[in-house]
């Protein structure tokens, strides 16, 4: 049973991107969606996409999901 896995979380690890940072913001979370789609598209495409949910999980539980202690 994983959990799931914040939006401002995922655009850290995988696109090197802090979202959310003073406010929420419907837009700014539907671009950072389409741009993860694309990486997952990206992923897929490369057949790296298990290797990475696996890594993603890693560095989560690491962290304890907190993305100021995120490497």
């Amino acid at each position: 049973n994983m959990r799931k896995i914040a939006l401002r979380f995922l655009c850290a690890y995988l696109l090197k991107t802090e979202i959310q940072l003073d406010t929420h913001d419907s837009i700014e979370d539907a671009r950072a969606a389409l741009r993860l789609h694309n990486k997952y598209i990206e992923l897929v495409a490369a057949n790296d996409f298990d290797k990475t949910l696996v890594e993603i999980y890693s560095a989560g539980r690491h962290c304890r999901w907190k993305i100021a202690d995120l490497e």
